[in-house]
């Protein structure tokens, strides 16, 4: 009677004669890389480790692995800059570990910012003096909630929709530097 074989022994025994293409490695070598810097960002965000921890992590990966480890780095951190998000911790990861000059995406950041709160602002009022012409409420306990509001939820996907190319140009400019 024959050996009983694992999956393990017979995928080793059709695959013997493969081989990885330089380009094949290239990209398991980036993946790699790709998924220690998304471990060390995650580490950073949970407060695992600090800045500096990260940059010498980073400058590890990076001599190790050439220079493709700053690259993904920008890339990582960029891919998670979004318009509706804080993103003070990863514009200062910008500034300081990858050197990058960030004005252009903080005026997009805030100015986005800045017409959110003036929308609000504004539909706030709008509803609170209909309130009072219409139903006769009014006072200081009254505060209109925003979020169900369709006219103010379309607003600011106009807005959005507005600065999202905007925001979007200023991310491609940053990871093509």
């Amino acid at each position: 009677m024959g050996e009983i074989k694992s999956t393990i022994d017979l995928v080793m025994e059709k695959t013997r004669h493969l081989t990885l293409s330089r380009e094949e490695k290239e990209e398991q070598k980036q993946g790699e890389i790709q998924k220690r810097i998304k471990g060390l960002l995650l580490k950073y965000q949970d407060k695992l480790i600090n800045k500096q921890q990260l940059k010498n992590d980073v400058e590890d990966l990076g001599s190790s692995h050439c220079k493709t480890a700053d690259q993904v780095l920008r890339s990582e951190i960029l891919d998670g800059v979004d318009l509706d998000k804080d993103n003070t911790s990863r514009i200062e990861l910008l500034k300081e570990i990858c050197g990058l000059e960030v004005k252009g995406l903080e005026a997009v950041l805030h100015d986005y910012l800045g017409l959110i709160v003036e929308s609000a602002n504004k539909r706030m009022k709008q509803i609170k003096e209909d309130l009072s012409k219409n139903r006769f409420i009014s006072g200081s306990a009254v505060i209109p909630n925003l979020e169900r509001d369709t006219e103010w939820l379309a607003d600011v996907r106009e807005i959005k929709n507005k600065f999202a190319e905007k925001f979007n140009h200023e991310k491609e400019r940053l990871a093509d530097i």
